[in-house]
């Protein structure tokens, strides 16, 4: 052990760069070099880097030759891995049990796995697992950087992810599945350290993968795994399964890095901005650095292989050390972060030259990872287990004080005392009451033990789960047929039907096809039917409409046909009886044009067009707008005078054509050649010149009678007119309006403003992402402009992403903007308020977040705008809502739920009585019986 420490003591004064590119490597070695961080489109800020602000790492390869003859194993699970590149191919693991001859690597993975095409194709198309690998195990060969490890630290390259995997399912298989086959891999290959620099949401978190984790654990391999960068407290998988290590980034500053996700879960930070590494040498071009085989990246992505490198060098010093004592010098190592912001991390920096120098006399500490969601139970009293861990095998008796703040203020202080004797884990409950359930629902935990300089701390989140009160009986529907509970989530099993009121399901059984079960819930009933309709094959969607303008809403069924040729339209009336006798279905050929569009997989996505059918009378029909071919017998028959025929924007909508085999379904646009000339003459006297075509929102009233409105754009550029169209119906296309100067309509998107019933209004609001942190919104009456102002978010690395929603309001238009990192809340006075939104993108090609509604909820004050979010599918439990008031946004923990045990989530609507939104629950009884409940969403509870 002397003599490893002496060795050590020497490699820390020999980081002169034999490696022509290795004083870029400021992460091994910071002495104040340049970066520039993008703070415009056009400019850039200097970050101030710190001397000394790096891992201070040390170079193992000055230890003696006795040492190096013992391999330390990697695994990368990742892209793959350029395992030609000069700098990595003399370290890749190869598994000489397996492959014993060199004919063996042309039939077996010799050197790594593939698990996607079960090969042993390792190439890496992203450059992502080339680029971690260079971080961890880079050759001290003099071409062009440095790796953290010595040269007999060997990478095994396990292949999980590629070009054709963008989702979360590939081959019909869970990618976390995936993922866990690569784990048992690599532990049945008997490597020592896992780094994973990839994450997921709860929604696919398998038993497979934890169980995976779980072994690794058992097995004594640490795994490494990226925390994510979303600037954000809650982390997702695996960051929070415990027995992880989870890393987040700094900058050269010393900082925690703007982009990377921080809180109480996320262990320890690395070197993850800026960094220098290799990167495939063929196929890819380093977009940052230009040059050939190496990139600049940043990311968390990065910072986990440089905790992975320090490890694997711990194993390598010290063969049979316990993954209990790697991680306490890890941890109990780490430099505490005082950051500029409020970004916490649990220990802060690591420091390589201390973690492998000095193991801690003792290590108790707090673990975090299974505590994120507190239950308020009915007496508004609340209890949790806190765990704490011993890592080292020698007894100890600790001292510690938790408190518990909200608002700023203490909501619970205890005392306690722990004994171990041995390493392993003790679980102490931690009680107190809430006075307040209107006070905001984040919490702060923090722990203090006596003698440890560290203060340890974590967000909680308040829930409770709501009062239901004044059932309704769902009869004739057993729990069993309408709900389902698995051991990771409950839903209901019908559908919702497309209705204004959100309060009616369907359901069809795949052995029965032709049977629909309808629940329809109203006034406080229940109501079930069973409908039996034509063997029509599957149902996609049911929306209710009054589509025969009778003044009483009807069934419209979208059916696609059991060969897949052709879709369905089925017409009921209000008592499910067929709507026009034997012209109650019509039947739409399937084509290029892709069917109806719908929104979260039940909500029509499209207008209601008014149309006088020679033999239904006045009806709606489905009218999309988009870019499709034009129908001929739209067009014109002189071939020297015709509009476009593909590429263009129009108005369509779906015409019943009649014959002796019933009713067709074709194809028809609004905007045909006839209406497109008399506006050529109105508007541009026969010039020539093109008129491009908006479709404005369709509002609550305008759905009911089938009109809408169009927005014609002509002229060049900035030189653009604009002007009015009212569509009464098919063959009722009006000129309203012509605008006199309108130069600010010029690419905006068109988004409904609502009133505090949710419904559309006649208002609209105009929106133009101006660049990545400007966005123009102009608000319109009918062809009157009302209000117009530019937003700002004054940070370049927080972009907007989307306008979410608008609300026309008596004392002025309130506006929802979304950031990558916040919800935002602007009005045209300069009011702005900024709540914090759990987005993650740390899985290849997706980016997945929680989900969120526009609600109107009550207060003492009267009702107020706010967004229900719903983060289940993401990580934890949590419902909650924000509303906005004068002090900013809130979320309090009234208004923030859990499920209670036996329910399940049946979707938003609108309380038209107490004129608030509610909360629809379906619950199990003990007898197998359902009830529904209706949670206002109302603070005054």
């Amino acid at each position: 052990m002397k003599t490893i420490l002496i060795f050590i003591m020497l490699a820390s004064f020999s980081l002169i760069a034999k490696e022509p590119l290795q004083g870029r490597q400021w992460g091994l070695n910071n002495v104040g070099q340049e970066f520039f961080r993008s703070n415009g489109r056009l400019t850039r800020e200097e970050i101030q880097s710190k001397n000394g602000m790096d891992i201070n790492w040390v170079d193992l390869n000055q230890i003696p030759n006795s040492k190096k003859k013992r391999e330390v194993i990697v695994a990368i699970i990742d892209h793959g891995i350029d395992i030609e590149h000069p700098e990595l191919k003399d370290r890749i693991w190869f598994d000489k049990e397996a492959c014993p001859t060199p004919e063996d690597e042309k039939k077996r993975p010799c050197r790594g796995h593939n698990f996607l095409a079960k090969n042993n194709d390792l190439s890496d198309e992203d450059g992502h697992g080339t680029h971690i690998a260079g971080i961890i195990a880079a050759d001290d060969n003099g071409i062009g950087i440095k790796g953290v490890t010595p040269k007999n630290i060997k990478i095994m390259p396990l292949k999980v992810l590629n070009k054709d995997v963008r989702g979360f399912v590939h081959n019909k298989r869970v990618m976390t599945d995936i993922f866990a086959d690569a784990i048992k891999f690599a532990l049945i290959k008997k490597a020592d350290v896992i780094n994973m620099s990839l994450g997921w949401p709860k929604l696919i978190q398998t038993p497979k993968i934890t169980k995976a984790f779980a072994a690794a654990r058992k097995q004594g391999v640490a795994v490494v795994v990226a925390a994510g960068n979303n600037n954000k407290e809650i982390v997702t998988y695996p960051c929070s399964l415990e027995g992880v290590i989870c890393v987040g980034s700094f900058s050269p500053d010393g900082d925690i890095s703007p982009f990377s996700n921080f809180g109480g879960k996320v262990d320890v930070l690395a070197p993850g901005d800026f960094i220098f590494s290799t990167y495939p040498t063929k196929g890819i071009v380093a977009r940052h650095t230009k040059m050939f085989a190496y990139e600049r990246i940043k990311g968390t992505s990065q910072a986990a292989p440089f905790v992975t490198g320090v490890l694997a060098s711990l194993k390598w010093l010290y063969p049979d050390i316990s993954l209990g004592e790697m991680e306490a010098r890890l941890f109990h190592s780490a430099s505490k972060v005082d950051p500029k912001t409020k970004k916490f991390t649990k220990y802060g920096r690591i420091n390589m030259k201390k973690a492998i120098g000095e193991k801690p006399k003792r290590f108790v500490v707090p673990d975090f990872k299974s505590l994120q969601e507190v239950l308020i139970d009915a007496h508004n009293g609340f209890r949790f287990n806190l765990k704490f861990k011993n890592y080292l095998p020698q007894a100890e008796v600790i001292n510690a004080k938790v408190s518990i703040w909200v608002n700023n203020k203490t909501l619970q202080e205890q005392d306690i005392r722990l004994t171990f004797q041995k390493e392993g884990t003790q679980i102490i409950p931690i009680t107190g009451a809430i006075k307040n359930l209107n006070a905001e629902a984040r919490a702060r935990l923090q722990v203090i033990i006596e003698g440890d300089e560290r203060v340890y701390q974590i967000t909680l989140f308040l829930g409770h789960r709501p009062l239901l009160k004044n059932p309704i009986d769902i009869k004739g529907i057993a729990a069993k047929d309408l709900l389902a509970f698995t051991p990771k989530r409950r839903f209901l099993k019908w559908k919702r039907i497309d209705t204004e009121a959100h309060r009616e399901f369907f359901y069809v059984n795949k052995k029965t096809p032709q049977m629909v079960d309808i629940l329809r819930l109203k006034g406080g009933q229940s109501q079930y039917d069973r409908l039996e309709t034509p063997a029509l094959g599957q149902l996609l969607a049911i929306f209710k409409k009054d589509i025969n303008l009778d003044g009483k809403d009807d069934y419209f069924l979208y059916y696609l046909d059991r060969e897949k040729k052709q879709l369905t339209f089925y017409f009921l009336n209000e008592e499910l009886k067929p709507l026009w006798q034997r012209y109650s279905t019509w039947n739409w050929p399937l084509s290029s044009f892709e069917g109806l569009p719908l929104k979260a997989s039940y909500q029509a996505d499209f207008n209601w067009l008014k149309y006088n059918d020679s033999k239904l009378g006045e009806i709606l029909v489905p009218s999309i707008f988009k870019a499709w071919k034009l129908p001929e017998v739209d067009n014109n028959d002189d071939l020297f005078d015709r509009l476009p025929e593909t590429g263009s924007f129009h108005l369509y909508f779906l015409r019943p054509q009649h014959s002796d085999n019933g009713i067709r379904v074709e194809v028809r646009v609004v905007d045909n050649y006839q209406v497109r000339q008399k506006l050529q003459r109105e508007l541009l006297q026969f010039s020539r010149e093109e008129l491009s075509f908006n479709l404005l929102p369709q509002s609550k009233v305008e759905k009911r009678s089938g009109t809408m409105r169009l927005l014609v754009s002509y002229g060049e550029e900035f030189l653009k007119s604009y002007a009015l169209l009212q569509i009464g119906g098919y063959n009722d296309v009006r000129l309203v309006l012509r605008f006199a100067s309108a130069a600010f309509l010029a690419r905006n998107n068109h988004f409904p403003l609502m009133d505090l019933s949710l419904a559309n209004t006649q208002s609209y609001v105009l929106t133009a992402l101006l660049n990545r942190s400007e966005m123009r919104m102009v608000s319109m009456n009918g062809g009157q402009e009302k209000e117009r102002f530019v937003y700002k978010t004054k940070r370049y690395d927080n972009p907007l992403f989307n306008f979410l929603w608008g609300f026309d309001l008596p004392f002025g238009n309130e506006y929802w903007l979304e950031t990558r990192y916040e919800i935002h809340v602007v009005d045209a006075m300069g009011s702005e308020y900024r709540y914090p939104i759990n987005r993650e993108s740390a899985f290849p090609g997706v980016a997945f977040g929680e989900t969120m509604d526009p609600v109107i909820i009550g207060g003492t004050n009267g009702v107020k705008t706010g967004v229900f979010i719903d983060s289940r599918l993401i990580a934890g439990e949590r419902l909650f809502a924000i509303y906005s008031s004068d002090n900013g946004l809130k979320a309090p923990i009234s208004l923030s739920f859990q499920l209670p045990d036996q329910c399940v989530d049946g979707g938003l609507q609108m309380d038209s009585t107490q004129g608030m939104s509610s909360w629809l629950l379906f619950c199990r009884t003990k007898t197998g019986n359902v009830q529904a409940f209706e949670v206002p969403l109302d603070m005054r509870q």
